[in-house]
């Protein structure tokens, strides 16, 4: 629809009657359902979070770890068996018929919100911790409102209270086993080092030079033996009895022994490089195993202080700043953005209607118009020339008009905001 800005104000001059009884049964429409709807009160409370007055080393997370236990704090008091105790102690929706506890709990969520509250100059900071939580409810009854609100921030208190004891106690508990089981491992490895060395002890580095000395002095011993016998066997011929034939047997003898002994050091020197590098791998298990316990032992000591704290209460704290009060008066803000938005759209489906019906009447008005509908251009356009009484009467009749609906209107809105206020009051 091809139509100037000039010929809709023509358009809705000429629908004015039409245009505002449209507007006025909207906005009396829009005025009834705000009007019908129960009026909604808001209780805050403000819950404040005080810095530990002593430092936690054992929180190295910092304020990373508080805003993550802020959020697991927040989804405790919103979750579900929570707001369960909640309806169930103060009696909730005890007047919705059919519905069931998975809506009372939708709706019990969407009435109260735990706000985080932060220093707004600081709000650069990527690590900022909050200073303070704001718990809001919205409620259709002031003192009911104020209740939920007061206790959502017990509850907030207590599952604050829990949270941190319960982390302290992990932590620790998490320490002690983890040092337990390192601390037998070392145990274990340092039995496993010692029976190795007991039983490579020949082979170890430190008696390397010493088997290689005496393997030295066993082969010189060989030589010795070998040179007696052959000196013994190079005599006179002898009986098989005879003393040089006993002492050649005798040398054979300790040469054997000799030779098993030094074949023993040859085996244990030729094993050295082995022993020695699994030795080496044992001691670095064991040097690993060490660290892992030393820093084991200083997390558990931070861990113990983190315990120590939270039984002091030395600690962060959170303290109730402000506890929610009854509020006095409701909410008028969504009445008055509801009545609004209402108003617009009348006045909105009011103007498309009578454009619409002006597009559907018989009646041409202008050349354009002709033009538009026809498709025949008018050589000439002779325009309707009304009398001053005449146009007096149009106009009285449409201010007439016009008084009524308004007289209407102001009617009905009294009527409505006096039945509805007395209602919900």
């Amino acid at each position: 629809m091809n139509q100037s800005f000039v010929e809709i104000l023509n358009i809705l001059r000429r629908w004015a009657v039409t245009w505002s009884a449209i507007v006025a049964l909207g906005t009396l429409a829009a005025l009834a359902y705000v009007m019908a709807k129960p009026k909604m009160y808001e209780s805050s409370a403000v819950i404040q979070i005080e810095q530990a007055s002593v430092k936690d080393t054992g929180s190295s997370v910092g304020n990373a770890a508080a805003l993550q236990t802020l959020q697991i704090i927040e989804q405790r008091v919103m979750a579900r068996d929570n707001l369960i105790s909640i309806i169930d102690e103060y009696d909730l929706f005890s007047d919705a018929q059919g519905m069931s506890m998975s809506e009372k709990v939708f709706q019990l969520r969407l009435a109260a919100q735990v706000v985080q509250i932060a220093d707004p100059s600081m709000q650069w900071r990527q690590d900022l911790s909050p200073t303070a939580l704001n718990v809001i409810v919205t409620w259709n009854d002031p003192e009911l409102a104020a209740d939920i609100a007061n206790e959502l921030v017990n509850n907030v208190l207590a599952q604050t209270e829990q949270r941190r004891r319960e982390r302290a106690e992990e932590s620790l508990a998490f320490y002690d086993g983890e040092e337990r089981r390192v601390g037998e491992g070392i145990v274990m490895l340092e039995e496993e080092i010692a029976d190795y060395k007991r039983q490579n002890s020949a082979s170890l580095p430190g008696a390397l030079e010493e088997q290689r000395q005496r393997l030295a002095d066993v082969r010189s011993i060989e030589l010795e033996i070998d040179s007696e016998i052959i000196g013994l066997r190079s005599g006179a011929q002898t009986s098989a009895t005879s003393i040089q034939a006993n002492r050649v047997r005798r040398l054979e003898n300790q040469k054997e022994l000799y030779h098993a002994e030094a074949e023993e050091l040859s085996n244990a020197i030729s094993r050295a490089p082995e022993v020695e590098q699994t030795l080496n791998t044992m001691q670095l298990q064991l040097q690993k195993l060490t660290d892992q316990y030393l820093a084991i032992s200083a997390g558990r000591a931070e861990a113990e202080m983190g315990h120590m704290l939270e039984a002091s209460q030395k600690g962060d704290k959170f303290q109730v700043l402000e506890k929610a009060l009854v509020p006095e008066r409701p909410l008028a803000s969504k009445r008055k953005r509801n009545l609004a938005l209402g108003m617009v759209v009348s006045a909105a489906i009011a103007t498309g209607l009578v454009v619409v019906l002006e597009s559907r009447s018989l009646v041409i008005w202008s050349g354009d118009q002709l033009v538009r509908k026809t498709g025949l251009i008018p050589v000439v356009s002779i325009p309707v020339i009304e009398t001053t009484g005449a146009r007096r009467m149009r106009f009285g009749k449409q201010f007439a008009m016009l008084i009524a609906i308004a007289a209407i209107f102001l009617v009905s809105a009294v009527f409505i905001v006096w039945y509805f206020g007395s209602a919900n009051a």
